[in-house]
């Protein structure tokens, strides 16, 4: 008996190394690949068949859970997967769940590299660069992932790492676009119009805004992820150094791959061939998209069917994906595999001070991931005046220019995932600042009414240096960050004079929480 579970064992591992070699880019969510020899026939070959020349035979070969690629495929689809986009979520700094820096309440001070790829929710207190300062809730969506939620398809779906042709071309055009909604939820503190502070303050003729809406804006992310055939070209060479029976790690994999076997009852295993069978011979199954999402399909439910028959399954698939340890024990590794090393975005800003004319913003943005150091993320900005009403000031505003690098300390796999920035701000005012201010307030320091129109502050042209120290504090796989900031700077928009202040928040990326 001995001998005999030996020589299984042999098998066992010389069939898991010779089916990858032979197929060496996964594109499909299940099934065997192209062999590359004329008797054999892969799910490719399948699929380019109408389904009246499909043969049930060569469909049972291309789903059989017993060989190697059918099994990663199944074991990568129970924990790897998930586990994959749970680390990517777990481990990147280049997410911008909070407002925008021109707002004022954020504790950004640059737009990061991508939006939430589904919702985000961030609540924050304390402006950068401008005097009034409050607490601001930002609602970020994604149209494709909200749109996916509400229908109830998979948020990531997982036949998107393989192959297109699961999503739509609409999708693929709206998945880098995304919008977001800042509201005042406290009331700005700023003082009274009655103050006797000396006329170069001009804080005190600032008063609380009564509009909720503090600012919205629209963004298109590019290469966002990489395309699908760009990650899946790796996971055959992966798969098939891992189980080469030369190394130990490849007798360590097939040890583990054979505890899978044999753990769905043959019943069950032939009612779900039966079945997708039944499916492939299908004319729905003619369009190359329905193709592929059949296979997923069946990937999903072959999953189900192990794992209500026995109990451990995920357990044990853990420990093979632990196992495929060359694909997954370099965090940066994965990352490098699915996001792309840098990425820009086009954004545009409309924000609503308080007492100042709503002002618009064109905002260039460009992230890049430097391996085992730092996120880097850059942001050249433009804003201007929405109106200017009688005034004669320049339309536009102000230049902006921001630099931060982001680095993520701690063990990988910690619960709490604590993270450093170091960010630098160069805001350049063209002109006097321009306010908006009702007929009943005073001219600073006196009793003389101001006209009901916009009113330009004497004295606010020229620059802005910013200098932030923050730590965000990430609770890992719950998508809840705390940053915590410390802001210097040589003045604010409309009061020149140094400042100290300190920015909190609390963020929440519905992302993280979907990716398990």
């Amino acid at each position: 008996m001995r001998a005999l579970s030996k020589y299984c064992l042999v098998l066992l591992v010389s069939a898991c190394a010779i089916v990858p070699a032979n197929a060496q880019k996964y594109k499909y969510p299940y099934g065997v690949e192209a062999m590359g020899v004329p008797e054999a026939v892969g799910v490719d070959t399948i699929m380019n068949q109408s389904p009246n020349n499909r043969s049930a035979d060569d469909i049972k070969t291309a789903l059989s859970i017993y060989d190697g690629t059918n099994v990663t495929k199944l074991v990568f689809f129970v924990s790897g997967y998930k586990s994959f986009l749970t680390a990517i979520e777990n481990d990147r700094n280049d997410v911008q769940t909070g407002s925008s820096p021109g707002t004022s309440g954020t504790t950004s001070v640059v737009s990061k590299g991508v939006a939430a790829q589904i919702l985000s929710l961030a609540t924050e207190h304390g402006a950068l660069a401008r005097t009034d300062s409050t607490t601001v809730s930002t609602f970020s969506g994604n149209p494709t992932g909200i749109a996916r939620l509400l229908k109830g398809d998979e948020a990531f779906p997982y036949c998107a790492i393989y192959d297109f042709s699961c999503e739509s071309g609409l999708a693929r055009i709206l998945e880098g676009g995304s919008f977001h909604v800042s509201f005042n939820t406290t009331p700005s503190n700023n003082a009274s119009t009655t103050s006797s502070t000396p006329p170069s303050n001009n804080s005190n003729i600032l008063t609380t805004s009564s509009g909720q809406i503090a600012g919205w804006g629209a963004r298109y992310d590019f290469h966002v992820r990489k395309k699908p055939a760009d990650i899946a070209k790796n996971y055959g060479k992966q798969f098939n150094d891992t189980a080469n029976p030369a190394t130990a790690a490849g007798v360590a994999y097939a040890q583990s791959v054979n505890t899978l076997l044999h753990k769905i009852p043959q019943q069950q295993q032939d009612a779900w061939v039966a079945k997708y069978v039944a499916v492939f011979l299908s004319d729905a199954t003619a369009d190359h998209g329905e193709f592929t999402k059949a296979l997923s399909q069946a990937v999903s439910d072959l999953a189900d069917l192990a794992q209500k028959a026995d109990p451990q399954f995920k357990t044990t698939s853990d420990l093979v994906v632990t196992r495929m340890s060359s694909y997954f024990v370099s965090r940066d590794k994965l990352v490098d595999d699915y996001v792309h090393k840098e990425t820009f975005s086009v954004s545009y800003d409309d924000t609503r001070p308080s007492n100042q004319p709503s002002q618009s913003s064109a905002k260039f943005i460009l992230s890049a991931r430097v391996p085992t150091f730092a996120q880097v993320t850059a942001n050249g900005t433009v804003e201007w005046y929405d109106q200017i009403l009688k005034s004669s000031v320049s339309r536009i505003r102000d230049a902006q220019f921001a630099l931060e690098c982001d680095h993520t300390f701690g063990r990988t796999d910690a619960q709490l995932a604590p993270s450093l920035s170091a960010a630098y701000y160069f805001q350049y005012m063209v002109d006097n600042a321009l306010l908006t201010l009702p007929s009943t307030a005073l001219a600073p320091g006196t009793s003389i009414a101001l006209p009901g129109n916009a009113s330009e502050l004497l004295n606010t042209k020229g620059p802005i240096h910013l200098g932030q120290v923050k730590v965000t504090f990430k609770i890992r796989n719950s998508g809840l960050s705390i940053p915590l900031a410390l802001i210097f700077s040589n003045r604010t928009d409309l009061i020149k004079g140094t400042e100290v202040r300190g920015n909190f928040g609390i963020t929440f990326n519905l992302d993280n929480l979907l990716a398990k």
